[in-house]
């Protein structure tokens, strides 16, 4: 997850498809079906991330929507 922040910026993904998540049995206990994943940087570092977490989605986010979040 961390390298594809690094890389990409922002990481969106459907939590069925996402078994190489750590978060992934967490998500799913908690009935999340896709997540949007944005880092929090300082300087070129990621310091943390920053989770939007959705119900009953399973389709890509618009890239209005991906460009909004970053």
């Amino acid at each position: 997850l961390l390298d594809r922040l690094q890389q990409d910026g922002v990481y969106q993904v459907c939590i069925r498809d996402a078994h190489d998540l750590p978060t992934a049995v967490l998500s799913q206990r908690f009935g999340v079906s896709f997540a949007l994943y944005v880092p929090l940087r300082k300087g070129d570092e990621v310091v943390g991330i920053h989770t939007i977490a959705f119900r009953r989605r399973v389709e890509p986010l618009p890239a209005w929507q991906i460009e909004l979040a970053k």
